[in-house]
């Protein structure tokens, strides 16, 4: 009987200089640094990106996402009323299909809304 025996080589790309890293007995410690890091710096970018934001709200120029559907909603109703189905609707006014079945079910004030449920059969 032979004895079979597998090594797996495990080694980052040699210019990234984390090889010599990965290869110390402290490497949770350095990916620990690393990964606080990165951390830090996600958090100040984002604290950056509140500041910049409040800024253009003071100044009146951040308007936020403009609601599509929202605006629509009579007309997919509408549309709804005289026979369209919500695919059509979706693909006329170049909104999400789930949008529409959102709307219509606002509208109805039920919840679900996957064809073939309860609410599909009360939008119908």
């Amino acid at each position: 009987m032979r004895a079979v025996v597998t090594e797996f080589h495990w080694s980052l790309p040699s210019n990234t200089g984390l090889d010599r890293l990965t290869a110390a007995a402290s490497t949770p410690i350095g990916l620990n640094i690393l990964g606080g890091v990165g951390t830090w710096e996600r958090e100040i970018m984002l604290e950056r990106q509140r500041e910049g934001i409040a800024k253009a709200k003071a100044e009146r120029k951040y308007k936020g996402r403009k609601p599509t559907v929202a605006v629509q909603a009579e007309q997919i109703r509408a549309m709804r009323a005289a026979g369209e189905k919500p695919a059509h609707i979706a693909r006329r006014l170049g909104v999400a299909r789930s949008s529409v079945y959102r709307m219509l079910e606002s509208a109805l004030g039920t919840s679900g809304g996957l064809p073939g449920t309860v609410a599909e059969e009360a939008i119908a």
